[in-house]
């Protein structure tokens, strides 16, 4: 049977496909070849040094941050607002938040805005204690020193955090 043009281009185009098909069959890893390492995929990858000391319910300390998902560290329209900001603390992962709504550029404020969460529990300064948040001059960094109550008691103090922050690079 004589071949037709199509007929012919079909043949190599099929030819083409087996041999990309089957190009790699059985061709498994070899001992010396590296395999990728599996990462948790919540890990930011570039981080920065954080200096956190945790005490209570929510106790270690974080040393190094990265940027999480949806991040900003950034003042603006009388605003300040960084995070989510992802370290660990004794083992387990904790976002870190900061929002300042009546931000009047670096300085010393009361710390209602900022929150940690680590799992399922969500901490945030206790109603009435003391407490500070510094924004360096940097608008990237700062300090705490926090009481924290936890999930729907307000007026319980369960931890306290003090240390400095620093916004990671962007994700």
């Amino acid at each position: 049977m004589k071949s037709t043009p199509n007929r012919l281009r079909l043949n190599v185009l099929l030819a083409g496909l087996v041999v990309a098909l089957t190009s790699g069959c059985g061709a498994g890893a070899t001992p010396s070849a590296s395999s990728p390492t599996a990462t948790r995929s919540d890990t930011p990858a570039l981080t920065v040094a954080e200096d956190l000391t945790f005490t209570g319910a929510l106790s270690g300390r974080m040393t190094s941050a990265g940027a999480g998902d949806a991040y900003v560290c950034a003042a603006t329209g009388g605003s300040f607002v960084a995070g989510p900001i992802l370290g660990e603390v004794g083992g387990q992962q904790v976002e870190l938040n900061i929002t300042k709504l009546s931000f009047n550029g670096p300085g010393s404020y009361a710390p209602a805005g900022v929150s940690f969460d680590a799992g399922s529990d969500h901490y945030y300064p206790a109603t009435a204690a003391a407490g500070t948040l510094v924004v360096g001059p940097d608008l990237q960094s700062g300090t705490v020193d926090i009481a924290l109550a936890a999930n729907s008691n307000p007026t319980s103090v369960v931890a306290h955090v003090h240390g400095a922050w620093r916004c990671p690079p962007g994700a």
